[in-house]
């Protein structure tokens, strides 16, 4: 496959790896403020898992195109891409997997069986509070982070330490 495709399609993924989930979540915090409705506001919830199942199959789309670059070239020995991989595997990747797990597993239950009316345990209630609390808050600041040190690792392809 030709360089230039892949790397078109590896900053595609990049595009669709960020995007939805800002805009699902911006869209979320708007709706929370607008619906009065219950149903409108766990159709919103619904919109916005489905949003974030397509920002993990466009991550695991980033890393595979990523690491496809890195073998097709020879990049492995180059230190700006092993602080990259570092960045990515260390940081990145376990942040998204709790996301993964709570975005498409565990929270979109939880929501459903609240519409439905059934009583929450104070453990539901908590991964609740914590994703759209805390977690979501630490991601957005430490991600967009993540991402600009990693341009500047690939466009200068000098290392950060």
């Amino acid at each position: 496959m030709d360089y230039t495709l892949v790397k078109i399609l590896h900053i595609g993924a990049l595009i669709m790896w960020l995007g939805p989930p800002l805009g699902a979540w911006l869209m979320l915090r708007q709706a929370k403020a607008a619906c009065e409705d219950d149903t409108q506001l766990f159709e919103q919830y619904r919109l916005f898992y489905r949003l974030i199942a397509l920002e993990h199959v466009a991550l695991l789309f980033l890393l595979g195109s990523g690491l496809w670059l890195a073998s097709q070239y020879a990049l492995w020995p180059s230190p700006w891409l092993q602080q990259k991989l570092i960045l990515v595997f260390a940081v990145l990747v376990p942040i998204e997997l709790v996301d993964l797990v709570l975005a498409n597993v565990l929270l979109p239950r939880i929501h459903q069986k609240q519409y439905d009316g059934g009583r929450l345990t104070t453990w539901q209630q908590t991964l609740q509070s914590v994703y759209h609390g805390p977690f979501t808050y630490f991601a957005v600041f430490v991600i967009p982070l993540l991402t600009l040190s990693i341009m500047y690792l690939v466009v200068s392809k000098q290392t950060l330490f």
